[in-house]
């Protein structure tokens, strides 16, 4: 949880300083673009026009947030704020949001109730009483069975709504979406791409069969290790030929839920007597 929490920040950051160019034409109130907030900002009593005219005050809230929530400080109240903050901002605009937007946003709001805070921070956490102690990781507990829980039904979500789709039922899918040029990096410049078909009927039928076995798949310890492998190859494949980027991270971020504190920590021990035996000669 506590490295979630910092590589979700770190994603956050990185996400608007990448946007940083482009801020004013998406949520400033001098934009040429007449657009809109989101359904879900405009039924709140919310001054629109105030918050356009101010929006780099929201983008600075939003730094100065992330900042305190990679060193820890502030806890849980900087969690809550610092997702207050960014569905604010993604709200305001009713366009320029993308799945892994949503989902990140959601994942704040998880995050925020949370015990993140054993790890990675710059003061550690004082104890509380035990009786508050124990409420307190109740309610962690809950939001991490939570996130767990949304990652599982947003892949069986996407499944079904693949399997509801005549390309996705024909095999054909894989191939329009390395065809479509606003996708795919093999057909820049509208060239045509062609693939042996067994290899896309294998890809096409398999991302289904995946995302809907998911949950099963995952809460298996026996075929967790391969169900997450498979998952993180495909959005490895997302990410580097379809360009489809936020969203292939996020999703991934995820995946450490699926293991226990001690399991993480024996890997970086693992993986860190690798490299010192690797680089040993580095100390002579």
């Amino acid at each position: 949880m506590s490295f979630l929490r910092v590589a979700v920040s770190l994603w956050f950051l990185k996400e608007l300083l990448f946007r940083w160019p482009v801020l004013e034409i998406l949520y400033s109130s001098k934009s040429f673009l007449n657009i809109g907030p989101t359904p879900y900002l405009a039924s709140f009593p919310v001054n629109i026009e105030l918050l356009k005219e101010n929006y780099m005050l929201v983008v600075y809230a939003a730094l100065a947030l992330l900042l305190l929530n990679i060193l820890g400080i502030g806890r849980n109240i900087t969690s809550f704020l610092l997702f207050l903050i960014f569905a604010l901002l993604y709200n305001m605009n009713n366009r320029f949001t993308n799945a892994g937007d949503k989902m990140s946003v959601v994942l704040l709001f998880y995050l925020s109730f949370a015990n993140t805070f054993s790890h990675f921070t710059l003061f550690k956490r004082k104890p509380l009483s035990p009786a508050i102690e124990k409420l307190y990781n109740l309610v962690s507990n809950l939001a991490a069975y939570s996130i767990i829980i949304n990652l599982c039904l947003v892949y069986v979500v996407a499944g079904f709504a693949k399997l509801m789709n005549p390309m996705w039922q024909n095999g054909t899918a894989v191939y329009y979406f390395l065809n479509d040029e606003r996708f795919s990096i093999f057909a820049a410049g509208g060239k045509h791409v062609k693939f042996p078909a067994i290899i896309l009927y294998v890809i096409n039928y398999g991302t289904v069969l995946l995302e809907l076995t998911f949950p099963f798949l995952v809460l298996n310890k026996k075929s967790r290790n391969t169900a997450l492998l498979l998952c993180l190859l495909m959005h490895l494949g997302i990410y580097a030929f379809l360009m489809i980027y936020g969203m292939s991270v996020i999703f991934v971020l995820q995946y450490v839920m699926f293991y226990s504190s001690e399991e993480l920590i024996a890997w970086s021990k693992k993986i860190k007597a690798l490299f010192a035996k690797r680089f040993r000669f580095a100390k002579k």
